[in-house]
């Protein structure tokens, strides 16, 4: 799966190019590679599911659980909202910070929309900390285990974006784990198999301008549905998975790319370069070094801290 996370960065980069415009991209056609987001929502809940069945029985399994996630997600969250702030040149009131710190979605002033924290790309991390919770919970009551859709409904739809339904993502990729021993285990020819991947394809790429909202119903119509069928028929298929797994199993950079490149894409813009190199290589070289310095480390300790 780490390919597909990579691979769902470079998109989710992509679509931000055509925001800052001295960066020479400004097609319209680009806003497709938001759909990183879904297929990163539907990973998130494939992942926390197998997660959860294989430590779930350990002592003290909800502390560990939320401590492994405050480790992996939030400090380098944390650290990268904190270098964007010190990179940025525009200035942002308490309170917008504060609401972004703590995973609350608050009017953006940049955007003049409302769901945005501080560093845009943070957004999606608001429903993963709620997803958090909800298994949080789930692990003290696992007779009751619609109660992280219970719970996730409630409070995305209160505290969260009002009417925004894009969590159902991680419940699609949580159920898929439930179930990808029967999934696995359906027979589609090869030939129909990619005639739905291609069919999903052109879904993605024909609602692009609709979906591309993250309170629209519409964006789990055309978007996560389309994800889910890719993901089950490409990504889920032990012949096609383990080639792709085997292009990143050294290293799974994908999040500190997620987290670094509208740092980078702020500063290139604000300082007005137009040098395609000088983006590119500082890209670069910022995301190995968040990845080294601070994503790796973190995700070793959060790994201890389930083990």
């Amino acid at each position: 799966m780490d390919f597909l996370r990579i691979l769902c960065s470079v998109f989710v980069l992509i679509s931000h190019l055509r925001t800052f415009p001295n960066t020479g991209f400004s097609s319209e056609f680009m806003s497709v590679g938001a759909i990183g987001v879904d297929f990163f929502f539907i990973l998130s809940g494939y992942s926390m599911a197998a997660m959860f069945e294989k430590h779930s029985l350990k002592p003290a399994w909800p502390v560990r659980f939320l401590l492994n996630r405050f480790i992996r997600v939030c400090l380098p969250y944390f650290l990268a909202l904190w270098a964007y702030l010190c990179v940025s040149e525009k200035s942002y009131i308490s309170s917008e910070v504060l609401r972004s710190f703590l995973f609350l979605n608050s009017y953006s002033s940049d955007y003049s929309v409302w769901g945005l924290p501080v560093l845009p790309p943070g957004w999606s991390l608001n429903y993963e900390i709620v997803f958090y919770a909800a298994l949080f919970l789930a692990g003290f009551y696992r007779r009751f285990f619609l109660l992280p859709i219970i719970l996730v409904m409630a409070i995305s739809t209160s505290i969260f974006v009002p009417h925004s339904y894009i969590w159902l993502e991680l419940l699609m990729g949580y159920y898929t784990w439930v179930y990808r021993e029967e999934l696995m285990t359906i027979n589609i020819p090869k030939a129909i198999r990619w005639g739905i991947v291609l069919l999903s394809v052109v879904v993605i790429i024909s609602a692009r301008k609709g979906a591309g909202d993250f309170i629209s119903f519409s964006r789990i119509l055309f978007w996560g549905a389309p994800a889910i069928f890719i993901f089950v028929l490409i990504f889920l298929n032990r012949r096609e998975s383990g080639f792709f797994d085997a292009l990143s199993k050294k290293h799974n950079f994908s999040f500190s790319l997620y987290l670094t490149h509208w740092i980078v894409l702020t500063w290139y813009s604000e300082q007005h370069h137009t040098s395609p190199l000088v983006l590119y290589s500082t890209l670069t070289g910022v995301t190995a070094f968040f990845y080294l310095c601070i994503e790796r480390p973190a995700h070793h300790l959060s790994k201890r801290v389930i083990q």
